[in-house]
């Protein structure tokens, strides 16, 4: 099945602590890639582990569920998204220094049914044109 991964890169003048703060708000995470909407949190100890999410191309809405797959604190959060016809990944990656916490934000899509496959070029494009100005938006919530 095709698959794409897309990264953008923003630097964020907050502390590290503060920006994985935000990071473990589930409404940090509306927005970006295919991500409208947000809903269920579920924490546990070591924070956000997972949340419904939805999304509306055209006319119809598609549910899908985001997990946390990776994590090692104050550094790395990423969570599998899967929303029936696509499936993918969302990771960040963060950089601190006495100044500003750069952030790296990577999002993988990959089509997992035959429908999928065969719009996943108009998705791709759509997402990869999307994603830099939804994570220069998203550090801006991030940073506020």
């Amino acid at each position: 099945m095709p698959a794409e991964f897309f990264s953008h890169q923003v630097s964020i003048p907050r502390g590290v602590d503060h920006v994985w703060a935000q990071l473990n708000e589930v409404d940090t995470w509306a927005h970006i890639g295919p991500v409208d909407n947000v809903s269920d949190p579920v924490y546990d100890d070591d924070g956000l582990a997972s949340f419904r999410w939805s999304t509306s191309v055209g006319p119809r809405s598609f549910q899908g569920t985001a997990v946390r797959d990776e994590f090692t604190e104050m550094e790395r959060m990423s969570f599998i998204l899967d929303a029936g016809e696509m499936t993918g990944s969302i990771s960040t990656e963060l950089d601190a220094d006495d100044e500003a916490t750069e952030l790296v934000v990577t999002l993988g899509i990959e089509a997992k049914g035959l429908l999928s496959s065969m719009f996943f070029g108009v998705i791709r494009d759509a997402v990869g044109r999307g994603l830099p100005a939804q994570v220069d938006e998203f550090a801006h919530r991030i940073g506020a």
